[in-house]
């Protein structure tokens, strides 16, 4: 709901009009109005329905209402659930709690108004929420608004009555303590159950209100209710018929009505577990009933409170104290729903209509708008007449206002412009480094599926008595070699960082590419592993083992996977003809070999062939978006050309696709 500054807050209630006007300074809060209007009582009672209405125009005739107007809707016919939920993140919490909802109330929710209120207090991690759900049917709100709307009274808010109490009663009491809030009214009584931040409410039934108790005492003295109300009053003088009410009618009602608190604190406490209430605050008229504390006392167990005095809300000296100070049990609501207004109350339940709010929402900015445009034409129409000196017509100014108001929408269409871009390019950046980062991962899986698919080594065993050696070495050494010609080592592995293509990645002995200055290069992986086997009977013969066992099947991966993108490089190599993404670097470790030889060391398996196996990795080509345009100036082409794009504005990915053509 919005906040206001200053509202004007009413309580409708069943004998009378309660209202206040309340105003915010910073964390502070003044009254500075009260009024209250009694409804005429008939023989039987009072009729809500006419009295009601005539206590708005009394109102209104009485007062000057410019200020918002925060309304307590008494709560009769509402619904209240309190439930737990997940402990989501606070964007999900509103879909759980529309679930909830719509798993609460017994109606669908297009039929009902509601609202609901997170609990706030510390929670462990990972504890549920508590959430409270109030729900009324759209009709009953909609002719509620109407009493306000037809006396021209337009509602910004409709927080529940008990809630409007609450936040009250956390401002200003504050208890520390687990306490019981009663608020006897004439058409009914609200119980809230206060524990901390945490609260349950219900409102009972019309046998324990004040109406109730006139009713009791039309029938024993036979009067009118006019009558019973006023011998209830005057009764409180005479302390002999003061005893024989209080005992023989308001006795019995209050017995009843603390029955009513015991079974509500039992199944609060089957809800929330043990908790020991130490105190009970009194409000409403109701509270001013003879003997009334004391019998609370006695049989709740707990000090009982009468409130009678204001801690935290300051008063205006404009305000009537004498109304306020008699009357102050009873405007606790229209002061609390004053403080949501406000934006100081601990509820912000409302149930004005989704759509209503919208559209006040939507008048208050129309408003700001126009004050705005017309104070944005005026300075127009006053730094006209400043800069020419006389006096112009309002069509020259609009003219004027115009020529302001156009460029600084061109300016600010070319922003957007420009920002869209821009976010495409960096989305569009960061989308490739992430794709960028995963490829030494692929290339690594790769190469270790290409050799876990050769031959696993195999050792030889053979036991043979002493005399037999030669002759058993004789025939294993030459099994050995043979299955010694067919293995593979690869002792290291490397992963470089590079710009691709590299400038020495074209000719043999690392000589430079020719238009390796011409060509525009991009971030990309390349991997080199050292690949070796026995010498064979000569040096093609060694080089096509290479080939059989790593790079052929190692090109077939990658072709399959498309893992490299230059399908047509010239391989460094004097003994290999193009090998497409596998590049060999020969070399042999017969110089090694022969210093061993010398130094008489043991030369089994003989001599080694090694080579260098290299292949990139880089992001896959696709088709590219077109970036939106920025709206910058550019270079005019010649007559019939379009001018040129800048070739800072280019994207890698276009120059990639250009490199590709070429």
């Amino acid at each position: 709901m919005a906040i206001f500054n200053t509202v004007w807050s009413l309580d409708l209630g069943s004998s009378s009009l309660k209202a206040v006007r309340l105003r915010r300074d910073k964390n502070n809060v003044e009254i500075l109005a009260v009024d209250k209007v009694d409804y005429q009582m008939g023989t039987q009672g009072i009729n809500f329905s006419e009295q009601s209405k005539e206590a708005l125009r009394a109102f209104k005739v009485r007062n000057e209402v410019k200020d918002p107007v925060i309304v307590a809707h008494s709560g009769r016919g509402t619904l209240s659930r309190f439930l737990k939920i997940p402990a989501f993140d606070s964007k999900k919490i509103k879909e759980m709690v529309k679930y909830e909802a719509s798993q609460q109330i017994p109606f669908p929710l297009e039929e009902v108004i509601w609202d609901y209120h997170i609990i706030q207090r510390d929670y462990l991690p990972g504890e549920e929420r508590e959430v409270g759900i109030f729900a009324a049917r759209r009709e009953a709100i909609d002719d509620y608004l109407l009493e306000f709307t037809g006396e021209g009274l337009a509602v910004e808010a409709l927080p529940l009555g008990y809630l409007g109490l609450l936040n009250f009663f956390f401002f200003d009491v504050a208890p520390e303590e687990p306490s019981i809030v009663l608020d006897m009214g004439a058409g009914h009584t609200d119980l809230i159950l206060v524990d901390q931040r945490k609260f349950w409410t219900r409102t009972l039934t019309q046998q324990h209100s004040g109406n109730e108790v006139n009713k009791s005492v039309m029938d024993h003295f036979k009067l009118t209710f006019p009558e019973a109300e006023k011998f209830k009053l005057e009764s409180s003088k005479n302390q002999k018929e003061a005893v024989k009410i209080f005992t023989t009618i308001i006795q019995p009602k209050l017995r009843d009505l603390v029955n009513e608190i015991h079974r509500s604190i039992g199944f609060y406490r089957s809800q929330a577990g043990e908790v020991q209430f130490k105190q009970v605050f009194l409000l409403g008229n109701g509270s001013k009933l003879i003997g009334i504390k004391k019998y609370f006392e006695e049989h709740l167990g707990m000090p009982v409170h009468k409130c009678q005095s204001i801690n935290k809300v300051r008063i205006n000296r404009e305000v009537n104290l004498a109304l306020l100070q008699d009357n102050l049990a009873a405007f606790g609501t229209a002061i609390g729903c004053g403080l949501q207004g406000v934006g100081l109350g601990s509820s912000k339940v409302d149930l004005v209509p989704q759509e209503e709010k919208i559209q006040k929402e939507y008048s208050r900015k129309k408003k700001h708008v126009f004050i705005a445009m017309g104070l944005l034409y005026l300075a127009v129409i006053l730094a006209g007449l400043q800069i020419r000196g006389k006096a112009k017509s309002g069509d020259e100014a609009m003219t004027e206002a115009r020529k302001v108001l156009t460029p600084i929408k061109d300016a600010d269409k070319k922003i957007k412009d420009i920002t869209k871009a821009n976010t495409f390019l960096n989305a569009e950046r960061l989308k490739t480094v992430a794709d960028l980062r995963s490829k030494p991962i692929e290339g690594l899986r790769l190469i270790g599926e290409v050799l876990s698919r050769l031959p696993l080594d195999k050792s030889i065993r053979m036991i043979a008595p002493e005399e037999k050696k030669d002759e058993t070495r004789a025939k294993v050494i030459p099994e050995a070699d043979a299955q010694l010609q067919q293995k593979l080592w690869v002792p290291w592995l490397k992963i470089e960082r590079i710009d691709w293509p590299e400038e020495t990645a074209g000719g043999a002995g690392g000589a430079p590419r020719r238009d390796a200055a011409k060509k525009e290069t991009v971030p990309a992986y390349k991997f080199t592993l050292f690949a070796v086997v026995p010498m064979q009977g000569n040096r093609k013969e060694s080089v096509d083992l290479l080939t059989k066992m790593i790079e052929k099947p190692l090109s077939e991966k990658l072709a399959a996977e498309k893992f490299t993108l230059d399908k047509k490089v010239s391989v460094s190599s004097d003994f290999r003809e193009d090998l497409g993404n596998i590049y060999l670097e020969g070399g042999t470790s017969d110089s090694s070999r022969a210093r061993k030889k010398d130094e008489g060391e043991s030369q089994e398996g003989g001599p080694f062939f090694g080579t260098m196996v290299h292949f990139y990795a880089r992001l896959k080509d696709k088709p590219q978006e077109k970036a939106p345009e920025p709206a910058v100036s550019e270079k005019p082409g010649k007559p019939g050309k379009p001018g040129k794009t800048p070739p800072s504005k280019r994207t890698t990915q276009t120059a990639e696709v250009e490199e590709e053509k070429k």
